[in-house]
Parts: structure tokens; C-alpha cells; sequence
């Protein structure tokens, strides 16, 4: 993921790898049955290879998914003729012409009916797209890229319906066989009545056995449950991302089966604009993290100095102390106060380790940005400024007042057609 990242900022990037190939697995094994029954000595240390149906575990050795198929890989019969039925190792597609949003329509979206299903987005298909939100931060849309081989899809509650309904034998198509395999067990999970078939997870330990499958990501969040027995099924989409209290799968399950409980959710404290705004600011330790504290519909959020761009929004448990209620790590921020009863540093408490950061004098700068055939103006940090002025000039001489605003706003939106010459902020008193 470091790899992929550094790329698609414009690094170029060189993978090396260390090491001799794992050997491949014994003739008589199955691979359906994955690389559980088989170890390999990875840098040094014996282990069993998680990813994929044969030699490779990407996450494994890299500690990443490098998904990196081989022609032969698609093959018809050349591995796995001797231990499955051809409609399961029989590719449709050969490794060198894999047009995938093609072969997803041919394939699947066309013989179900699905209208509204695709990889990638067209230009007309964009605005229709619900923007996703992590808290009170809005999140771009998420980029399917690599992802559109693994089978991430983009579609809409009514699609979804649709292909519930061929689940649980509502519809019939072409690939009434194909979903039938899906829905037998192909592994447990180490949890009883909970096992693993062809892209969905099996619960059984229930009055009402049903098929479920759930995904995230930064801002947006999905569930989809079929019930074959009761003909029943159940989606739930939101644009907002998951969190530590609960999710779209908590909500569908309960919608599923009513004794499945909703969670409870802790209500934030209430903290004034007033206190929101003194924390207002960067805190930074020598040769370590920054943490920069902006405030975005009356809300704290963050952003971290070694994932720059991404805002967290964090919840008050008190006037100085806020949570981070993110599904995937736990944390909270705790500000110091100063004589003058001011925050004056913060600690940041994560996985239980504490590390201090104290809060760092910033001058006021002016952003610019764009977005769309519009360009944004907005004044940022500058300690003890709370409002500004926008002014516009022709000449440089001559100052005309746009707006009055404060840090805590949105940015000034201008006009290209309307708005010609030269813009500056007046701090009050100059």
C-alpha cells in the first residue's frame, strides 16, 4: 500500500523482491482447499500462505496484497482439473485481453437485469453519486482502480434488490447454478455457526439460517443479507463511514432479525464554539508527528502530519478531551491548559500509548484553492484571529470589502465571471 501510494503521488517505485519463490504445492493437494495444509519458510519463519488458491501470499511475504496472476494462472484445467468441476476452474476470459467492466456485463449484469451496477463511473453517472463522509468530513469518491478485478462494484439499493432477489430464488437467470455453489460452505471461520462460502459469509446459528456480506470505506458504507428461506432479504447503504459503535451491518441484521440488538450509541458532550476555537491550531513535538485541529460544522477534526489530506472528526467527551471513534483504531486527544487557562499542549493517546505535543505559533496564511470552475479564498491558522475581511481590487489602490468571515467557515466561493482582479484578507485593526 506505501508502494501504491508513493506512485500515484509521482515516485517512481521500484519493488524488489528477496527471497526464492515458494515451492509449488504437492501434486495430490486440492487446492480448493487453499494453502492452510501447506507451510512455507517466509523470511526465515515457517508459515502457512493466506492469500489466493495457490503459491503466491502476497500478504504474506509483502505484508500487503500484491494480487499478481500468472498467464498460466488462467489456464483452463492446468492446476485444478484433477480435484474440481469444470464450471469452477474454467476462466471465461483469457489473461491477456481482461476487459473487466465488459466481463462484468456480459457476464453478470446484463443476464440478472441490473441497470445500475458498474466499476467506474461515467461523467453522467457522477452526480447521482451520494458523497461520503467520515463524521462531519466529507471524503472523495472512492476509486475502484485496482480494486475492479477483486469485484468492487458502485451501485444502488434497487440493483441490489434485484440480485437479493436471484439470491433467495426470487428470479431466475443463467446463473441460478452459479449462485447455488456460491452458498455452500468452503470453510469456517473459528466462530460456531459462522462459515465462509464463495463471497459471502454463511450464518446459521440462527432460527432462520441466511447469507450476509458487508464493505467500507473511508465514507461510505454497505450490507446486504438474503434469507432463502422466508424470501427475504435486506439492504442497507449510508454515506457515512463506519465507526466504532456501529454500522450498516448492525442496522441490517436487526432489520433481519429483530433480537439482534441495535447498538448504543454515547451521545458527544456539548462544548461551546468558543472552546472548539481556542484549540483551534498545529501541535507538534520535536522530529515527530504534527496534528493540525480545524473545526468543520461545529465539529473538532484532525489531521495527521503522516497522512496528509485526511480529516478525522473527533467527539467530546469534555471541553478538552475528544475521541476519535474510527472502526479501525482507537484514539483521543487530551489539551493541557495554559495560566491563562488556554490550551497550551495535547496529548494523544492511541493502542495506550500517550505522546505530548505542544501547541505551535502559527502565522495567517491565505489558501487558494480550486474546485470546479469556481476558486476558493480562505485565511488559515494565525493565532488569535478570529474574523477577517475579504477585499477586492483592480489596481492595487483602491480596496473594495467582499466579505466578513471567520476561520471556521467555509471558504469564500468566487465567481470567474463575475470576479476579475486581485483579492487579500484585512486582519481586524489594519
Amino acid at each position: 500500500m506505501a508502494a501504491y501510494r508513493l506512485a500515484r503521488a509521482g515516485w517512481r517505485i521500484l519493488l524488489v523482491e528477496k527471497g526464492t519463490a515458494p515451492p509449488p504445492p504437492r501434486k495430490n493437494r486440492p487446492e480448493a482447499l487453499g494453502l492452510e495444509t501447506t507451510r512455507y519458510r517466509v523470511n526465515g519463519r515457517s508459515r502457512r500462505l493466506k492469500l489466493g488458491t495457490g503459491p503466491g501470499g502476497g500478504t504474506s511475504v509483502y505484508g500487503a496484497a500484491l494480487l499478481r496472476p500468472l498467464p498460466e494462472d488462467f489456464s483452463p484445467g492446468r492446476y485444478y482439473a484433477d480435484f474440481l468441476p469444470k464450471r469452477e476452474w474454467d476462466w471465461p476470459v483469457s489473461f491477456n485481453a481482461m476487459d473487466f467492466e465488459a466481463l462484468l456485463k456480459e457476464r453478470i449484469l446484463d443476464p440478472l437485469d441490473l441497470q445500475d451496477t458498474y466499476i467506474e463511473q461515467s461523467p453522467s453517472q457522477a452526480p447521482r453519486r451520494a458523497t461520503g463522509y467520515a463524521g462531519v468530513v466529507a471524503r472523495p469518491d472512492f476509486k475502484m482502480e485496482v480494486l475492479g478485478p477483486a469485484g468492487a462494484l458502485v451501485s444502488t439499493a434497487s440493483d441490489l434488490l434485484t440480485f437479493a432477489e436471484h439470491q433467495i430464488g426470487l428470479k431466475s437467470s443463467s446463473l441460478d447454478e452459479a449462485f447455488a455453489t456460491a452458498h455452500r460452505k468452503r470453510k469456517g471461520t473459528g466462530s460456531p455457526g459462522t462459515d465462509i462460502g464463495l463471497g459471502w459469509f454463511l450464518v446459521s446459528n440462527v432460527p432462520h439460517p441466511f447469507i450476509m456480506h458487508d464493505g467500507a470505506t473511508m465514507g461510505h458504507n454497505s450490507f446486504l443479507a438474503c434469507d432463502p428461506i422466508r424470501k427475504t432479504a435486506v439492504v442497507v447503504l449510508c454515506n457515512g463511514r463506519a465507526n466504532t459503535f456501529t454500522s450498516t451491518a448492525n442496522i441490517g441484521l436487526h432489520i433481519l432479525i429483530p433480537q439482534s440488538p441495535l447498538a448504543t450509541i454515547r451521545r458527544p458532550a456539548t462544548v461551546s464554539m468558543e472552546d472548539l476555537q481556542a484549540i483551534y491550531g498545529q501541535y507538534a513535538a520535536v522530529d515527530s508527528l504534527t496534528f493540525t485541529f480545524g473545526i468543520e460544522h461545529e465539529h473538532l477534526t484532525v489531521e495527521v502530519s503522516n497522512t496528509p489530506g485526511t480529516r478525522y472528526t473527533m467527539y467530546p467527551l469534555t471541553s478538552r478531551r475528544f475521541k476519535l471513534y474510527e472502526a479501525i483504531f482507537d484514539a483521543s486527544a487530551n489539551f493541557g491548559l495554559d495560566a491563562n487557562n488556554q490550551p497550551s499542549d495535547m496529548t494523544w493517546v492511541q493502542f495506550g500509548n500517550s505522546s505530548n505535543y505542544l501547541r505551535q505559533a502559527l502565522p495567517a496564511q491565505i489558501h487558494l484553492a480550486r474546485q470546479g470552475d469556481h476558486t476558493t479564498i480562505q485565511l488559515a491558522d494565525g493565532d488569535g484571529i478570529t474574523s477577517y475581511e475579504i477585499q477586492q481590487s483592480t489596481d492595487f489602490q483602491h480596496w473594495e470589502p467582499v466579505a466578513t468571515m471567520t476561520l471556521w467557515e467555509d471558504p469564500l466561493s468566487i465567481d470567474p465571471s463575475g470576479a476579475q482582479g486581485f483579492f487579500r484578507a484585512v486582519l481586524p485593526g489594519e
